[in-house]
């Protein structure tokens, strides 16, 4: 999804893409700098505890986007480059605006995390998996 963050970057926006750490994804970095590989999707509640732990992810960095955007450190958030992130973003970020987005399980991610918190103002799914959903 490189191309796609890389785009909209250019454009002036602020991307913030997710590792999701639910074993959904190929392969996410842990806090704790191991790594998780692929552990399937799961079926039934299986399936429906991973749309709310991929929701509750980008609730997670939505709040430290507001964090930085107010000057406030976030533990363990560091940046490429030598600026502090609290510093690099505090005052630049248009939190009126933040959007959610993403592809396959991440659009139905994406439309969940914007229907469930007001703090997303857009949900784009890009050929969302429904079955992502809770069935309730």
């Amino acid at each position: 999804y490189s191309i796609i963050c890389s785009e909209f970057a250019s454009r002036g926006f602020v991307v913030a893409a997710v590792e999701h750490a639910d074993g959904t994804a190929c392969c996410a970095q842990l806090a704790d700098g191991g790594w998780l590989l692929l552990q399937g999707l799961g079926t039934g509640a299986a399936l429906e505890a991973k749309c709310g732990y991929r929701v509750q992810e980008c609730v997670t960095m939505a709040r430290a986007l507001q964090a930085m955007d107010a000057g406030v450190a976030v533990p363990g958030l560091s940046l490429s480059g030598p600026a502090q992130p609290a510093a690099a973003f505090r005052s630049r970020l248009d939190m009126s605006r933040l959007a959610v987005m993403g592809h396959s399980c991440g659009g139905a991610t994406a439309a969940a995390a914007a229907a469930q918190h007001g703090e997303f103002k857009a949900g784009v799914a890009l050929d969302p998996w429904w079955p992502l959903l809770p069935s309730g």
